[in-house]
């Protein structure tokens, strides 16, 4: 684990451990709109911390990852690295199904069984009375 020390631009950060200063570069993703993309990384990581995997930036304790976050805000767009958790969105207009086969109906085929009626339960029935009202059972 990492503590975010500064935002220096939208693809580099500078994190701190033990003492020791690094700078590291948000991978996979290239920068569409820089102001924006600065303002998002100092205020989701000005001293928090983080875990980087690769250039893949992880915010600690929810574990967002920042790279993705960044696109899916719109200040960049993947390049490369395709991060973990993205799945391609297919609309339905797009969706091939296929030709629906006809299920082939066969000569030995069970109807289907009936469910049981239910049957009257053995346990006497006693009705509910409210504490006000209750007597003494006899």
């Amino acid at each position: 684990m990492y503590r975010v020390v500064r935002v220096i631009d939208a693809t580099t950060i500078v994190v701190e451990r033990d003492g020791v200063q690094s700078q590291v570069s948000l991978a996979g993703i290239e920068i569409t709109d820089r102001q924006n993309a600065i303002a998002f990384l100092s205020w989701t990581l000005q001293s928090s911390w983080v875990m980087i995997e690769n250039g893949q930036v992880y915010r600690s304790p929810d574990g967002m990852l920042i790279n993705s976050e960044l696109v899916k805000k719109g200040y960049a767009r993947a390049a490369g690295i395709v991060s973990a958790d993205h799945v391609s969105t297919v609309y339905l207009g797009e969706l091939d199904l296929g030709v629906r086969e006809k299920p082939q109906a066969s000569a030995s085929k069970q109807p289907a069984r009936r469910a049981r009626t239910a049957r009257p339960s053995t346990i006497p029935r006693r009705p509910i009375r409210s504490r006000i009202i209750r007597a003494p059972l006899r």
